[in-house]
């Protein structure tokens, strides 16, 4: 989601969240489990006028784009070459 460019809603749980959600510069982080948590981020996304929501879309892309075909390509030579 982050890369097609849109703000975030994830868990705390979601292993894509450390590197992909910045808390409330480009979306919210809620418990896992907790209905009341995730709730009150959804409403929280709900409340934020266009131009806030427009600059946490493009963060989250600027944060998708971080992590390009080739760094991840050198990711994985670096491990096969030990």
């Amino acid at each position: 989601m982050a890369s097609a460019g849109l703000p975030l809603v994830t868990s705390d749980v979601c292993g894509a969240s450390t590197r992909f959600l910045k808390k409330s510069y480009n979306g919210y982080l809620f418990k896992s489990g907790d209905h009341d948590d995730l709730k009150k981020k959804i409403l929280a996304m709900m409340q934020l006028d266009e131009e806030e929501r427009k600059q946490m879309c493009e963060r989250s892309n600027q944060l998708a784009h971080q992590i390009t075909p080739a760094i991840w390509a050198n990711n994985i030579m670096s491990v096969l070459e030990r």
